[in-house]
C-alpha cells in the first residue's frame, strides 16, 4: 500500500475521534457549554482539546498532572488509546450528569457563585461515591455535613474504616452506574480505571481526617461540600 495512502487512512481516523469529541462538547453531555471541557480532569482535558485543534493532534499521558506536548498520532495504538479516553468522557457524562438530569452549567454556575475551583469528573464521582455509600442514592449535588461525617466514619477515614472499604465501596457505585446505563465492556472497564485513580485523590485528603471534625473545602477538595 502506498504510503500516502496509510496517511490518509490514519488521519480520516483522527478526524473521526476530533469530530466525536465536538460533538460530545456540543451536542452529548457537554450540551454546548462554553466551559464545559473544564469538567475534564487533567491530563485527560489535554488529549480533547488537541483532539479540538485545527488538525487534530494526541497527546501522551504521564505520571502526575503534568501535560505532554501535542504532536500528530503516529500509530493505530494512540488512535486506539484516545477512543477509549472518550469512551471514559462519555461514561462519566452519561452516569453523572445526563442521567441525573444536570448540565454542566448547573455545576460551573453553582460553583462561579461560590467562588470555588470548578470540579472535575473525579469530584463529581467520588461526590457520588459519598452519597452512594452513605444513603444509597446516585446524586453528585452538595453533601451536607451529616453525609460527609458517616461517609468518612464508614469509608474514607483510615481512623475509623475498614482499609479495604473505598476499594469495595467504588466497585458497587461503579456497579450500579454501570447497570443503569447499560455500559458497553471497553466503557465499564475506562469507568472502573478511573474510579481507582479517584481513590489515590480521596485517600489524600480524607484518609486522615476524624470523621468527628467538619469538613471543610480547604481541607477536602475531592468532594462538593455545602
Amino acid at each position: 500500500m502506498p504510503v500516502i495512502e496509510l496517511f490518509r487512512e490514519g488521519y480520516a481516523r483522527a478526524v473521526a475521534l476530533a469530530s466525536r469529541a465536538r460533538l460530545m462538547l456540543k451536542q452529548g453531555w457537554g450540551g454546548g457549554h462554553p466551559k464545559a471541557i473544564d469538567l475534564i480532569d487533567a491530563p485527560l482535558r489535554a488529549r480533547v482539546a488537541a483532539l479540538l485543534l485545527p488538525r487534530p493532534l494526541f497527546v501522551a499521558l504521564i505520571d502526575g498532572d503534568t501535560e505532554a506536548p501535542t504532536r500528530d498520532f503516529r500509530n493505530l495504538a494512540e488512535l486506539e488509546e484516545t477512543r477509549i479516553t472518550l469512551d471514559l468522557l462519555d461514561a462519566l457524562g452519561e452516569t453523572l450528569l445526563t442521567r441525573r438530569g444536570i448540565a454542566p452549567a448547573d455545576i460551573l454556575n453553582d460553583e462561579l457563585k461560590s467562588l470555588e475551583v470548578t470540579p472535575r469528573f473525579s469530584t463529581l464521582l467520588l461526590t457520588a461515591l459519598a452519597w452512594h455509600a452513605a444513603r444509597g442514592e446516585v446524586r453528585v449535588d452538595r453533601l451536607p455535613t451529616e453525609v460527609v461525617a458517616d461517609f468518612l466514619r464508614t469509608v474514607a477515614s483510615r481512623r475509623t474504616a475498614d482499609p479495604e472499604a473505598p476499594a469495595r465501596t467504588m466497585t458497587k457505585l461503579i456497579d450500579t452506574l454501570a447497570a443503569e446505563a447499560g455500559l458497553p465492556r471497553r466503557s465499564d472497564a475506562a469507568l472502573r480505571a478511573f474510579g481507582a485513580t479517584c481513590l489515590d485523590r480521596l485517600a489524600v485528603d480524607c484518609a486522615t481526617l476524624d470523621p468527628g471534625m467538619p469538613a471543610t473545602p480547604r481541607v477536602v477538595g475531592c468532594l462538593r461540600l455545602a
